[in-house]
């Protein structure tokens, strides 16, 4: 079942939303990792020129589902046996249901979840999508409705890999920047002290003359 539930702005990463985790959760120790992972995940997808519109990320015995519609990240967060195509099912019907209730407000939205409301909506399918066995679940794995073979899969690994070589890309260019900067600085610096040298000792000349004329007048 879904284990926590993240939703966010893609442009800037700004969390939007997300489930609770419950206190009874058998991987409540662990889940708070992996939703810190969760929103550096997140943060890659922002700075990404062209993300993938659905993924499914491999950690171990657990995985991250994501969609992106319309400039939103829904992701989710579920144990690997669960099955894939309830997984994006869920995905698709929480995105349905944000854009329908806050779709005009996302781009205005200035907090870190300033929609937290939507919680409740998202327990409220969570817990439709808990047992794998019931009816409307069962039913649904049974349609076609919804193919998830063409869906990539990437490693955790490979995406936060990605992510590093983002970040250093970006870090050596605020360096070259910063070092260029410096360079002019000191190339002008080293054009005043030129021109001290080649004209101060004129001015010297000059100067001393001056003060023999003044003296001796």
């Amino acid at each position: 079942m879904p284990k926590f539930t993240l939703i966010a702005r893609q442009s800037d990463a700004l969390p939007l939303a997300e489930s609770m985790i419950e206190e009874n959760e058998p991987y409540g120790d662990e889940l708070g990792d992996y939703k810190r992972q969760a929103k550096t995940l997140v943060r890659q997808l922002s700075k990404a020129a062209s993300p993938e519109s659905m993924m499914t990320i491999d950690c171990g015995y657990f995985v991250y589902h994501y969609v992106l519609v319309e400039g939103v990240i829904y992701l989710t967060f579920t144990e690997k046996a669960y099955p894939r195509r309830l997984a994006f099912d869920f995905l698709d019907e929480i995105s349905k249901e944000f854009r329908t209730v806050y779709g005009s407000q996302v781009e205005r939205a200035t907090r870190p979840y300033e929609f937290i409301r939507f919680d409740s909506f998202l327990q409220k399918t969570k817990k439709l999508y808990e047992n794998t066995r019931t009816q409307r679940n069962v039913t649904k794995l049974q349609q076609e409705l919804k193919d998830v073979q063409h869906i990539m899969t990437k490693n955790i690994h490979q995406v936060l890999e990605r992510g590093e070589k983002l970040e250093n890309i970006s870090f050596l260019s605020s360096r070259l920047v910063s070092e260029s900067k410096r360079y002019v600085k000191k190339t002008a610096y080293m054009h005043k002290l030129l021109t001290y040298r080649q004209y101060g000792s004129v001015l010297v000349v000059l100067l001393i003359v001056l003060v023999l004329f003044w003296l001796f007048n």
